[in-house]
């Protein structure tokens, strides 16, 4: 039941994206802009987002369709996860609950096709907790290794991660029995391992002048008036509240049928106990401290892993003579969540535009604009490659994944220290295209590059469910290459 339930939330929450979107969401074609390079560290965030979607476009040949599966598999990892997890705990029947009850949860289903570092935090953190647990309760080096790299692989997922890793170094240190464990060789075989992994990417960090460090910062909204240090964690907190609240009926439901579908319940221990309460909840009282000492609101979205345990922990906490199982009511409810969170996904599309709003980025003609500025460089320069793009990371990156078959490097905003993977020397030998859409854009790309050809403007249509759908416009320019350069060749990057 688990493996169909897995493979049906693949399928239907991929095809939903597929075939909803014309155009890649824009964390996916801004993950695919810097994937292409393969970089430790990129200006905004540490590398592994960018590096699945990069691996898993060359896998099917540069697919768009295919890539709105990723997000999808990485929900599907959480769920299984989550699953082992609580299967060590209350057993693999309560366990299956656990993972359903999961589907009600924002972050795991209408967030899931659009790939980004909220959504790779999902499995990752699942992740951590179940190698966590193995860790402090088994206690075996090889254990401790495992979770070392786990909380590795999430830290190049997003720094996020630090609050669930300060939440289980608290209770390791609280912890009497996980405590005794420190003058073990383990935990410090974990550590070891974690700053291993780990170094390439803290060595590459001063390189982006420690951007991945600084961005979250960047992204808060300020306090403004004293009362703010209050208000900021508990609006934060709401709005976590909201983003449950479907798991939580789930699980209400499984307990009014507990009577007549319930098993003799499974013993569990302190210990779990409080390890599930601390992976549920550590992270989010973490937040909320740090919003309230700072002054600062975090975005709604930075918890989307913070409810992985959410479920495991209603199941080990709240009294119950028998464990529900899954009856058919439950079931119906289930789907019928399944169902209308999948339907509400496709319909947002349609129903954007038809009440006349301004159009989705999924409905953004993202191949058209690749095509027709393809078609105006090889009208100018022959048969030369296409080699760099630049612009802000949405049209130039949609650019250049679309033109899969030469794959342009993107030098996002025309700004080196957010590419530094474009050297001048490269286009001066290969040239490059410049796009934008809004004057602004227009005025810093041309004044990074004054050389720069002006093209004929490029006129679309967005792709709506509109009749008569609205026309965006496109500027764009050539910078040629030089023409004693030498090959065309001679710009790759190496």
């Amino acid at each position: 039941m688990l493996a169909a339930f897995l493979a049906l939330h693949v399928v239907v929450w991929g095809a939903v994206g597929a075939l909803s979107q014309h155009n890649l969401p824009l964390d996916v074609i801004e993950q695919l802009a810097w994937g292409r390079e393969w970089q430790w560290t990129y200006f905004k965030h540490p590398p592994l987002p960018a590096w699945i979607i990069e691996i898993a476009a060359a896998l099917t040949g540069g697919s768009d369709r295919a890539l709105f599966f990723v997000g999808p598999l990485a929900g599907a990892l959480a769920l299984f996860l989550i699953w082992r997890l609580a299967a060590d705990i209350v057993g693999p029947r309560t366990a299956l609950l656990a993972a359903l009850v999961q589907e009600g949860n924002y972050y795991l289903t209408f967030f899931a096709p659009e790939f980004n570092h909220n959504v790779v935090l999902l499995p990752l953190w699942a992740l951590i907790g179940w190698t966590a647990r193995r860790a402090i309760v088994l206690g075996r080096r090889r254990d401790w290794i495992f979770l070392g790299v786990a909380a590795a692989l999430g830290m190049l997922g997003k720094y996020a991660t630090g609050v669930l890793l300060l939440a289980i170094g608290l209770f390791i240190l609280l912890e009497p029995g996980a405590r005794r464990q420190l003058r073990t060789l383990g935990p410090w075989l974990g550590l070891g391992t974690m700053l291993l992994v780990l170094a390439p990417h803290i060595v590459a960090l001063p390189g982006v002048h420690y951007g991945p460090l600084l961005f979250p910062f960047e992204r808060t909204e300020p306090e403004t008036r004293s009362v703010d240090h209050l208000l900021f964690p508990l609006r934060f907190a709401r709005a976590q509240v909201l983003d449950v609240l479907l798991v939580l009926l789930l699980l209400a439901v499984a307990f009014l049928d507990r009577r007549r579908t319930g098993e003799a319940g499974t013993s569990v221990s302190p210990r779990d106990r409080r390890l599930v309460a601390v992976l549920c909840f550590g992270p989010i009282l973490i937040c909320m401290a740090l919003s309230a000492a700072m002054g600062a609101m975090f975005k709604q979205v930075w918890a989307a892993p913070f409810w992985d345990f959410i479920s495991l922990f209603v199941l080990v906490f709240v009294p119950f003579g028998r464990i529900p199982r899954i009856s058919g009511r439950f079931l119906a409810l289930w789907l019928l969540v399944f169902l209308a969170g999948a339907a509400a996904y496709g319909a947002q599309f349609a129903g954007q535009t038809l009440v006349g709003r301004k159009p989705l980025r999924g409905e953004f003609p993202g191949p058209e604009l690749a095509r027709a500025i393809d078609a105006g460089w090889h009208q100018a320069e022959g048969d030369r490659p296409l080699r760099y793009v630049a612009g802000d990371v949405w049209y130039a990156g949609n650019v250049a994944f679309y033109l899969w078959q030469e794959r342009p490097s993107v030098l996002i905003d025309g700004d080196r220290t957010k590419s530094p993977w474009v050297k001048p020397a490269d286009i001066v030998c290969d040239g490059i295209v410049l796009v934008w859409q809004k004057a602004f854009e227009r005025d810093g790309l041309l004044s990074r590059f004054p050389e720069a050809q002006p093209q004929p403007e490029i006129d679309l249509s967005w792709h709506t469910w509109n009749s008569k759908p609205p026309h965006i416009a496109f500027g764009w320019a050539i910078v040629p290459p030089t023409a004693n350069c030498g090959a065309p060749a001679a710009g790759h990057l190496e």
